[in-house]
């Protein structure tokens, strides 16, 4: 079977950008196959990922609404069941395991039960058989069922995982929507020390851990094991928010396409707005205690927003690896959100966001610049062409460079974490924490 597409009608579109392909499953000896393509949901919400089933003249829809589909499954040739995951109840923090009825489309949500939020599946070849996975809200628990839905065995609950987390303190989760530009929302989550009704009578440092790359969430239910959020939370008394905003994935084209050309414009100005809001807001926030991090794509949005930040929202911020001109960028990522850095496509883009040209607000606030020197993703010459702007600026700065380290930073995590934990105590007027002499950790 030859499949072939209209590349033009494609470049002939505006405003709407080509992302990385979904999964295609195809129907042995019928010319035909699934696969999920964006689709109009009225001009109100505009397109979201469905899925459809493609033949050799005609697209034909087999799901619709406001919940967005992530991944194609299984296939049941025998009874005509088709298997796959989307988010589930309007929320993109959420996956569910649905099958549809290919015959008259009747949908059936099998992971839509009791405390799991975050559902996955595994199937067996032929689809008799498959492994249920619940991933949210608790801890992971894994059964095996066959197609009828029939539980055959209970394979892993979790059990002492459970017990061990019962021993541990968490953080109290709080969930928002904010209203940002152009008429859109952007979801928060708060990671708070205690409940929030026994906040009021302190005032905590406020820390955003951003991602904001389009497409991307920062916002799950999946389960995760406690890790560095959890630890400043909980025993340093930081407030953490994670936000999804302009730019976002698995909330239609509309929210998502907001960037596209203006990477470093949208969801740089929704983090200022979401956190003037928090700080306006939230009585337990202290406005003179706020701060940004993130990585790779985080690390451009929090220099970013220090670039951009002359009400002096934020007192600190840390990047890690970060971009700072799209131009020096893999193309095949670049270009398909930012088109060509030339006259005739989108140039006065790419300046707009190159952060090394926009480096007077960094004046008066502490700012720490980590990479590694042998990254191969975001390459050491990103920070060094920010860093070259600061020095001329006479700007000071905090700066770590990690050599012969790419840029997951892998061998380095212990010494980052410690290098990030005490710029946060010297941001926040926070006591220096104790470590134990074997950490090497000293003045």
């Amino acid at each position: 079977m030859l499949i072939t597409f209209n590349v033009a009608s494609c470049l002939n579109t505006k405003n709407t950008m080509v992302g990385s392909p979904y999964n295609v499953l195809f129907l042995k000896m019928h010319r035909l196959f699934f696969t999920i393509l964006p689709q109009d949901q009225g001009s109100n919400y505009g397109n979201y990922r469905q899925l459809c089933l493609v033949t050799t003249n005609q697209v034909v829809p087999l799901t619709k609404g406001l919940d967005e589909v992530v991944d194609i499954l299984a296939y049941d040739k025998i009874e005509g069941i088709l298997y796959y995951e989307a988010t589930g109840d309007q929320n993109s923090a959420h996956r569910h395991v649905f099958s549809i009825n290919i015959e008259n489309k009747s949908v059936k949500c099998l992971t839509c039960i009791d405390n799991c939020d975050y559902g996955s599946a595994k199937f067996s070849n032929n689809a008799s058989f498959y492994v249920l996975g619940c991933q949210g809200s608790s801890v992971p628990t894994f059964d095996l069922y066959n197609k009828n839905g029939k539980l055959i065995s209970r394979l892993e609950h979790n059990e002492e995982l459970k017990e061990m987390l019962t021993a541990l303190m968490m953080p109290v989760k709080k969930d928002l929507e904010i209203k940002v530009g152009n008429g859109f929302t952007a979801k928060v989550r708060l990671l708070l020390p205690a409940e929030e009704i026994k906040l009021n009578k302190t005032k905590y440092p406020l820390l955003l851990n951003v991602y904001s790359g389009p497409g991307s969430n920062k916002i799950t239910d999946r389960f995760v094991t406690p890790g560095w959020d959890d630890y400043l939370v909980t025993s340093r008394n930081i407030i953490i928010a994670y936000l999804d905003a302009r730019g976002c994935g698995l909330r239609g084209d509309k929210i998502k396409f907001q960037i596209y050309h203006k990477m470093g414009g949208p969801e740089i100005e929704d983090i200022l707005t979401v956190t003037k809001y928090l700080q306006n807001n939230l009585s337990y926030i202290d406005r003179k205690r706020t701060a940004i991090w993130g990585w790779s794509y985080g690390g451009f949005a929090t220099a970013s927003a220090l670039s951009k930040d002359n009400l002096n929202i934020f007192k600190c911020g840390i990047s890690v690896a970060p971009v700072t001109n799209w131009i020096y960028y893999d193309t095949i990522y670049t270009e398909r959100y930012m088109g060509l850095p030339r006259n005739d496509s989108n140039l006065a883009g790419y300046l707009a966001s190159d952060v090394s040209t926009h480096v007077e607000n960094f004046r008066g606030k502490m700012f720490y610049l980590i990479h590694g020197n042998a990254d191969d993703n975001v390459h050491y010459q990103q920070s060094m062409m920010l860093s070259r702007s600061l020095e001329l600026k006479d700007i000071l700065f905090y700066q770590q460079s990690y050599p012969d380290e790419t840029h997951s930073l892998g061998h380095v995590r212990k010494h980052l974490y410690l290098s990030m934990n005490r710029f946060w105590s010297k941001c926040f007027n926070l006591e220096d924490p104790i470590y134990s002499s074997s950490s090497s950790y000293e003045n």
